[in-house]
């Protein structure tokens, strides 16, 4: 399992089509989601963005 403990999420949302999800988090360091990204996609089949703030 892939963990970011620094992170802290601020708000998700979904399109209105509902075919993406879009997560904000705040952190003060950056992560290397690719990995995270491929695993999630598949288990959840739908399309996400990431967005640090």
């Amino acid at each position: 399992m892939v963990s970011f403990p620094t992170a802290k999420p601020i708000s998700a949302r979904m399109s209105i089509s509902g075919r993406q999800i879009y997560f904000y988090f705040f952190a003060e360091q950056r992560f290397d989601f690719s990995e995270f990204v491929k695993s999630f996609r598949q288990k959840i089949g739908q399309h996400f963005f990431l967005y640090q703030v």
